[in-house]
């Protein structure tokens, strides 16, 4: 049998024990951790078991924002099942004026690229954005009037060329 002897303890302290003891330091103090949802200091660990309470909330919100979503813009929703066709391109614009808007498409081009008779303000959807990275006017919308679809621009063309991108929905 060995003696134990105090240069055998005082190695077993410094290179067992101590190592041990000082890495247990290092990590959270379970004092720190704390189950609630409602401690606001600096310092504290947030208890597993908030998990599951934090995962409760976010499913009751995201359960309550899809009704008030669903209630409010369903016809919207339900119209948006409808679509029947969709195409989309780019086409540049020889633009020779000062004015903010410019005919993209009039209701016979449409219907010949949708393949209809019928696309108009209430079942055609048009989108446009700048191609050319060149021009700076960008545009801010498309708008339907008599029988054509207008590109809308932040300020005055002048005289220029734009390729434009588009994407059309039709809903038939």
């Amino acid at each position: 049998m060995k003696v134990i002897t105090t240069n055998r303890l005082n190695r077993f302290w410094k290179n067992g024990v101590k190592p041990i003891k000082d890495a247990l330091a290092n990590k959270l103090n379970t004092s720190s951790i704390v189950n609630n949802l409602l401690t606001t200091a600096a310092g504290y660990a947030l208890d597993a078991r908030q998990g599951k309470a934090l995962d409760d909330k976010i499913t009751a919100l995201n359960g309550s924002l899809s009704n008030k979503v669903t209630s409010k813009y369903s016809s919207q929703i339900n119209h948006c099942h409808n679509i029947k066709n969709m195409i989309a391109g780019q086409t540049i614009l020889s633009v020779s004026t000062t004015t903010t808007s410019q005919v993209i498409f009039t209701k016979a081009q449409l219907n010949s690229m949708l393949g209809v008779s019928n696309a108009s303000e209430v079942n055609t959807v048009v989108f446009v954005c700048n191609n050319d990275g060149s021009v700076t006017t960008h545009f801010d919308s498309a708008t339907y009037l008599d029988s054509k679809w207008y590109v809308v621009a932040n300020k005055p063309w002048g005289y220029t060329q734009i390729r434009l991108g588009y994407l059309v929905i039709y809903f038939g």
